[in-house]
């Protein structure tokens, strides 16, 4: 019997978010060097990597009434469901901070020549924040668009 294999191409740009929107259209208008392609692939496995972690952490919630029972019985509670949970919210904020970081380094190399713009992440986005970045692309930089820059 023959089977045949089947392509299926998504193409649905009204359901990409930023990041995937750039991750798949970035090419026409901005040439990323090697550091700044391996950034951008990890930005959206960090930012996928957290939702995939909130999901488990949602399916994990109501497991904590099982450490208020334990606490109600025996007047103690080892919390190991609390602590099971605390431990993938950590690994959703490490992974969110990495997906930020990994962006940063894509938003350094393309504005590098501009005044303000920062290798640290936390320094970048106080310098930002304080709007200490160069007046020609710092309002895109603190809105999130790079529409028209390049």
């Amino acid at each position: 019997m023959k089977t045949e294999d089947t392509k299926i191409i998504v193409f649905a740009p009204d359901r990409w978010g930023s990041l995937e929107r750039f991750q798949r259209l970035h090419q026409k208008t901005y040439k990323l060097d090697n550091e700044s392609q391996h950034a951008l692939s990890g930005a959206g496995n960090h930012f996928h990597r957290a939702h995939a972690l909130f999901r488990v952490a949602r399916s994990h919630i109501p497991k904590l009434k099982e450490d208020r029972h334990e606490l109600e019985s025996h007047g103690h509670t080892h919390a190991l469901r609390g602590g099971e949970l605390s431990a993938v919210v950590e690994a959703i904020i490490l992974s969110l901070y990495s997906s930020i970081d990994c962006s940063r380094k894509i938003v350094t190399f393309i504005y590098k020549k501009e005044r303000g713009v920062k290798e640290s992440t936390r320094k970048f986005f106080q310098a930002a924040r304080e709007s200490k970045v160069s007046d020609k692309n710092g309002t895109r930089i603190r809105q999130g668009s790079t529409r028209g820059a390049g």
